[in-house]
């Protein structure tokens, strides 16, 4: 079953730290933009990027109006998690909070998977173990992973 099919489900808060990830930025929030389930908001925190990280999400917020971008002076991430997570709580309305590096990937479904296993375990909060390519687990990073909640 794909949460994404019917109304009324769980809405996702993915805090999104950037800093100085322009190289890896936009695979990110393609990964993100690519999910199945389609109830989620992109909280994406610019950290004070010296970098062009801050014109990528501009485009990208242009783009798709899931996308929220916050600016703040750069204080390490996590304080731009919790720069994040305070405007989430304002805005109010999120059922889940997920957390995502910028230079990370999810896999399609991970969002889906991930609300499905939250909803179906009546669960207060999830731990994922992030998978590359090979299954290695986070650590033994591989570039260019495919399988995985993760990549």
């Amino acid at each position: 079953m794909y949460y994404s099919t019917v109304a009324g489900h769980p809405r996702v808060a993915v805090v999104l730290p950037v800093y100085n990830v322009e190289k890896y930025l936009a695979e990110s929030l393609d990964s993100l933009l690519a999910q199945t389930y389609r109830h989620f908001t992109i909280f994406a925190v610019n950290d004070g990027s010296p970098d062009g990280s801050r014109k990528i999400l501009a485009s990208y917020a242009s783009a798709d109006d899931r996308i929220i971008v916050l600016d703040k002076s750069n204080g390490g991430p996590s304080s731009a998690r919790n720069a994040g997570l305070a405007e989430v709580e304002r805005r109010g309305g999120f059922d889940y909070v997920y957390f995502l590096d910028a230079d990370d990937r999810l896999a399609p479904e991970a969002l889906n998977t991930v609300v499905r296993a939250m909803e179906e375990e009546n669960a207060d909060y999830a731990v994922i173990q992030v998978l590359y390519r090979g299954g290695a687990p986070a650590g033994r990073r591989k570039a260019g992973a495919e399988d995985g909640v993760g990549q």
